[in-house]
């Protein structure tokens, strides 16, 4: 049977704040369990969507404890973060990010990973930048660190609702990590492992 990785990233720029950071977090779930989960997360979801740091803004914290405890029911999430990327940039620190994450979910049988798709800054191509992602995975092909049946696409959280889970997660990970509010991280904080690199 397979598994699906569902990938969201986090980050603040080491240009806007001396704490800067990287990080993707993953959702792991059976694929039998695919459909129900995101029929699930669509229901207790606010109606316009879910975008934790968003909700959170608009003083709306209770849509994403829901969306919380949720997560906390459903699967397992690894949290990898690059906890300074200065002077290397921001790519650099993603495909750290994203080479550790896809080595440690090909261990767990991973055969299919889903990335939150990141539109090109400049440019006509939307894929420019997830087309960085793609080379490091056939890198890690290539080495033999990863298995040769390992997958990633690439989809907007629009489409696939299941990238409201690792949102939310990494959304708690990181208010933990930079403003102790352990409240959030709580609800996941047992079904989740951390890798920091």
């Amino acid at each position: 049977m397979s598994k699906f990785a569902f990938v969201d990233e986090t980050f603040r720029d080491p240009s806007s704040s001396a704490t800067a950071y990287y990080q993707l977090t993953a959702l792991l779930v059976e694929d039998s369990e695919v459909s129900s989960l995101r029929a699930a997360t669509v229901a207790i979801a606010p109606v316009s969507g879910f975008h934790a740091s968003v909700l959170a803004n608009r003083g709306d914290e209770l849509a994403v404890e829901k969306m919380l405890q949720h997560s906390a029911e459903t699967g397992w999430h690894v949290v990898v973060v690059s906890a300074e990327h200065h002077g290397i940039g921001q790519e650099v620190a993603r495909q750290r990010c994203l080479a550790t994450l896809l080595e440690h979910i090909d261990q767990q049988k991973i055969t299919r990973v889903v990335a939150d798709s990141r539109l090109a800054i400049v440019g006509r191509d939307p894929q420019a930048r997830n087309k960085y992602d793609l080379a490091t995975l056939v890198a890690l092909r290539r080495q033999q660190t990863v298995s040769r049946h390992l997958t990633l696409t690439h989809e907007s959280g629009k489409n696939e609702q299941l990238l409201w889970l690792p949102d939310a997660v990494g959304w708690a990970f990181r208010q933990q990590e930079l403003r102790g509010r352990g409240n959030f991280w709580d609800y996941v904080s047992d079904v989740t492992t951390v890798i920091r690199i």
